[in-house]
């Protein structure tokens, strides 16, 4: 009998290893925590998880069957990037390595924290319109009853007006449960994805001894999620999130000495080398969004300091942090 995956990563550790100096799943990196001037030693087997994180309770599937199913991406992607960081300057080489590179790349936007939580509030703020409009909306209410008639529901003649007491009063509420929130990563990957299609691709290859870093929100994909404002297509469209992306470019680390830039233009080589600017601005759109951990190879990394005036280091990103709330670095221009 399988053994069911108990620590779930949010965080691949296969693409974690790939920004410590050895690539492996124990070897050592660097941890810092967001707006902390302090670091240790950790691998990426021991950071970028929770206890059942992608647990999902479905008839038939077993409680860890997302973890199973993320890791046909995961490997072949991670094996991707340990070629592409042994192979300074090389371009992507067929069209399935571009393919493998974005769906990892959606995955990954979509898993962690902060995406399930956006997904989850998406869920919860729908439901509540729903509600509200079913105890408000005589038009709505119809509709709703004409639905449970059909279905063989009896509703109470007092229904509607129980449930806007109960709306107001706060005793009733839209409950968004784990299996829920589980499975709209898969519904958010396939919006990212569909923000992916058509775009263009450049890796940056850094020479050191500058490294890329990576966090606990690795990919530059900032946005909004929105679904029809329609009471029935709404919770059918919950399966289908849209998105609205604050940035034209997204960036992501792929390992220490490789990033990719994904652009809506086409004017940009396929492959260039990273100068000490550019992986300054890259680690400042990885660490911008970061809440739990910042992981370097070395035991400093360089940023690009608001504004887009100087280069600082991990003692500079630490207060930065501190100052504005380790999740609202300002912004750096792009």
């Amino acid at each position: 009998m399988k053994q069911r995956t108990i620590r779930q990563h949010f965080v691949s550790a296969g693409y974690l290893a790939r920004f410590t100096l050895c690539g492996k799943r124990d070897s050592l990196f660097y941890v810092f925590p967001p707006g902390q001037d302090r670091k240790w030693e950790a691998t990426p087997e021991s950071i970028g998880f929770e206890r059942h994180y992608h647990d999902i309770d479905v008839p038939g599937f077993p409680h860890d069957y997302l973890e199973e199913f993320f890791q046909k991406y995961e490997g072949p992607a991670c094996a991707l990037f340990c070629a592409l960081s042994a192979n300074p300057e090389r371009p992507f080489l067929t069209e399935e390595e571009r393919e493998t590179l974005v769906a990892f790349l959606a995955l990954q936007a979509a898993r962690v924290p902060q995406a399930k939580e956006k997904y989850k509030k998406l869920a919860f703020e729908s439901r509540s319109t729903d509600a509200a409009d079913v105890a408000t909306s005589p038009q709505v209410f119809g509709t709703f009853m004409d639905v449970a008639t059909r279905h063989g529901i009896e509703v109470p003649p007092d229904f509607q007006s129980n449930l806007l007491m109960g709306l107001q009063s706060g005793d009733i509420y839209p409950v968004i449960d784990k299996t829920d929130v589980s499975i709209g990563i898969l519904r958010l990957s396939h919006a990212i994805a569909d923000q992916l299609d058509g775009m263009y691709y450049s890796l940056l290859y850094s020479e050191g001894p500058d490294w890329f870093v990576c966090s606990d929100y690795p990919v530059a994909l900032h946005y909004e999620c929105a679904v029809p404002d329609d009471l029935f297509e709404r919770q059918r469209n919950m399966a289908w999130p849209k998105l609205d992306p604050f940035e034209r470019t997204i960036y992501m680390p792929l390992a220490y000495n490789v990033a990719v830039m994904i652009r809506r233009f086409q004017d940009c080589p396929t492959s260039l080398r990273a100068d000490r600017y550019m992986v300054s601005l890259v680690n400042s759109l990885t660490i911008s969004y970061a809440e739990r951990f910042i992981c370097s190879p070395t035991p400093d990394f360089i940023f690009l300091t608001p504004g887009n005036k100087e280069i600082g280091n991990a003692a500079d990103a630490a207060a930065i942090l501190r100052s504005f709330g380790a999740s609202s670095t300002p912004r750096v221009v792009r």
